[in-house]
């Protein structure tokens, strides 16, 4: 019977659990734990794993045939290439993208710098690790307001609040100097788009398969974009198929692919676009380790509209990762 390991997260093995609920905002609920453990053990014999600091110790000791990765892991950008580098240098083959493509996707700026040299549209945007150098990015940039503001390498909304949008160059040094005082990170300053937001989702590898596009509404009012504090306080609200005209539906399915292509990633990934004021849409961030929760993540919503359920997901990914086995490292 194949072994399984299932790698994920568990808010208690978090070195700062409880001191922020955002600390583990990307990690998936307990029951969706189950359920995706529910699913492997159709598949052979499940190994839990969950994200530790000695986590390596259990892959020697369990050996499993073949690894479901889902974590996040903690402590630096390099985070979410913890597994797979583990997975690579025991010779284990894993679900999604490897350690590159995760760590580099996971630094926004850095992604957006890939994007451009595509020649695929996204915010003006500039990296800034102290206000002290404010003044001469603001120079160099010439980024018209309203500037947004987040944490460089974080996902899931994290440390985007209501004053992420920022008018003025006073508002700016306030929220840049918070938020790099509360993650400890670099921050990623771009152009604010005030238009729709949409996401595109693929699955699959040599010709990934593209899933409806999917738009993510927030209701208005108060909440004009996706912070963590809507995220919290309601539901998703996601509109798919969307109503949009196929040219610019066309512009963001080919704009993923390049950018699916071009970071080398695997399997899966989730893409997030913005309108500019002219209504074309502007590249935001990609996902490759997007939320598979048949309960609440926005990627499997896509998938249903073709008539592919979670379950289906899981096992196609598990499939991906033993047809390339271990030899394709």
């Amino acid at each position: 019977m194949t072994k399984i390991g299932f790698c994920f997260d568990i808010a208690e093995n978090h070195p700062l659990y409880q001191k922020r609920d955002e600390n583990t905002a990307e990690y998936e609920s307990e029951q969706t734990i189950n359920w995706m453990a529910g699913v492997l053990e159709e598949m052979g014999e499940v190994i839990r794993l969950p994200w530790h600091k000695d986590i390596f110790l259990d892959f020697k000791k369990h050996k499993p045939d073949v690894v479901f990765n889902i974590t996040e892991s903690w402590g630096s950008r390099n985070r979410e290439s913890f597994v797979p580098n583990i997975c690579e240098i025991l010779n284990i083959p894993y679900t999604g993208s490897d350690g590159l493509a995760l760590a580099a996707s996971l630094d926004k700026a850095m992604t957006k710098q890939i994007v451009q040299s595509l020649g695929i549209a996204t915010p003006g945007f500039f990296k800034i690790k102290s206000v002290e150098n404010l003044p001469a990015l603001l120079a160099e940039y010439d980024l018209d307001f309203p500037l947004f503001v987040k944490p460089n390498n974080e996902g899931s909304s994290i440390g985007i609040e209501k004053t992420a949008c920022t008018e003025n160059k006073e508002e700016l040094e306030q929220e840049i100097q918070k938020t790099i005082t509360r993650y400890q990170e670099s921050v990623l300053v771009e152009e604010f788009m005030p238009g729709r937001e949409f996401t595109v989702s693929l699955l699959g590898n040599d010709k990934p398969r593209v899933f409806p596009v999917a738009e993510i509404l927030t209701g208005g009012g108060e909440f004009d974009f996706y912070s963590y504090e809507y995220k919290e306080q309601h539901d998703k609200i996601i509109k798919c198929p969307v109503d949009i005209s196929s040219k610019v539906k066309n512009m963001m399915i080919n704009a993923s692919l390049a950018i699916f292509e071009a970071l080398e990633c695997r399997d899966l990934a989730r893409v997030d676009f913005k309108m500019d004021p002219q209504g074309d849409p502007a590249f935001i961030e990609i996902n490759p380790l997007p939320g598979l929760s048949p309960y609440y993540s926005i990627y499997p919503k896509q998938a249903e509209k073709e008539n592919m359920s979670s379950k289906q997901i899981i096992k196609k990914l598990i499939s991906f990762a033993q047809q390339r086995g271990a030899e394709s490292f």
